[in-house]
């Protein structure tokens, strides 16, 4: 119930009112691997495209390394002056 319901953005209530009294394995346990499928898909799709072009990867790698260095530079100069480390260094 929870996992259909994170998925389709809906509570659990309105999943539970949807199939509640229907039987699981009916009518509810095939809704939910469908919707697993239209949501897993996407990603397993470009997880595919990934594994098949390593230098993509790399590429998206540096970028987030870059990113995170520009986030972390300020703190970890905040952390270097508040420790005594000499500019710099």
């Amino acid at each position: 119930m929870g996992i259909y319901a994170a998925l389709a953005g809906q509570t659990k209530a309105e999943v539970l009112a949807i199939y509640g009294g229907q039987g699981f394995g009916q009518s509810f346990k095939p809704a939910l691997a469908d919707l697993l499928v239209d949501k897993l898909g996407p990603v397993s799709e470009r997880m595919r495209r990934l594994m098949a072009d390593p230098a993509e990867i790399d590429r998206i790698l540096a970028a987030g390394a870059d990113a995170a260095r520009v986030i972390a530079a300020p703190v970890l100069a905040e952390t270097k002056r508040l420790v005594g480390f000499w500019p710099g260094r």
